[in-house]
């Protein structure tokens, strides 16, 4: 897994980092813009496997707070990992107060080297990571989504001290991290997960492969295992997988039986829990 300095900036010569094309280097979020909170609330306990997108690293750091023992990530975007293996060293740097700021400054900076704390953080980093960044540190590489001042009253994408304190406990290494889109995923993982969390990828899958997707990642789990997705865009899978949506269970294949709920109406996140 080696980066293309030049298809990265090729990439940004091409698209806006606010909401660029996704991409093998499109820009990662800063912060997430998900309720994970909400979600990770049906995470088992004891879970030894679980698997999540990196997105802002955000993903697998709540996951891994919330008590699982191994987390695995995935991401189309090289940046992804970037960011991910920034946040977790910037956990064993920096106080909870300096690592909110460090964000937010990441996220606006027009010159990646120049934000406190980043050249102690970048030391830390593998060779192969340290030298993309300081390839791209006039990139917004980290500049998908919006501010993460504005996610601040819906979702609290930063976590509180008392989380952050408990995140530097259990985080000591850099995640596994698997450079893959959702679609050849399944071709690429080995191990039975308990818990998977895919965010809203779905969201930009076309019928039937978001089927297909999930079909194939089923094959990775277990009886009790849970997988989570978001949908911020319409989203016609719960449809697709019941008679009706008063159904609680539906059939996947004749070896495995899935419940299917909602935390609560109008929220987006959605939650499948295999029984059989």
């Amino acid at each position: 897994m080696t980066p293309d300095i030049n298809c990265a900036k090729e990439y940004f010569s091409k698209n806006v980092a606010l909401n660029g094309k996704f991409g093998e280097y499109s820009a990662a979020y800063a912060v997430t813009n998900e309720d994970l909170r909400t979600s990770l609330r049906f995470l088992q306990k004891n879970t030894e496997n679980a698997l999540t997108v990196a997105g802002s690293g955000d993903h697998p750091m709540f996951i891994k707070m919330y008590g699982a023992k191994h987390v695995d990530t995935f991401d189309l975007s090289y940046n992804a990992k970037l960011i991910m293996d920034i946040k977790t060293i910037a956990l064993s740097l920096l106080k909870h107060e300096e690592y909110c700021k460090f964000l937010k400054d990441i996220y606006v900076s027009k010159d990646l080297l120049s934000i406190d704390f980043l050249p102690q953080v970048i030391e830390k980093l593998s060779l192969q990571e340290q030298t993309y960044l300081k390839a791209m540190r006039y990139y917004k590489i980290f500049g998908h989504g919006l501010h993460p001042d504005f996610y601040c009253d819906t979702n609290r994408p930063f976590p509180s001290l008392t989380e952050y304190k408990k995140m530097q406990d259990s985080i000591n290494q850099p995640f596994n991290f698997i450079w893959s889109d959702i679609t050849n995923l399944h071709t690429k993982i080995e191990k039975i997960y308990d818990f998977m969390h895919l965010s809203n990828i779905l969201d930009y899958t076309k019928e039937p492969t978001d089927l297909t997707i999930l079909s194939n990642l089923m094959k990775h789990t277990q009886i009790g295992s849970v997988i989570c997705f978001e949908t911020f865009h319409y989203c016609s899978i719960p449809s697709r997988l019941f008679m009706n949506q008063s159904h609680s269970r539906f059939l996947m294949n004749k070896y495995q039986i899935w419940t299917y709920r909602r935390p609560t109406i109008g929220e987006s996140t959605h939650v499948m829990r295999r029984i059989r």
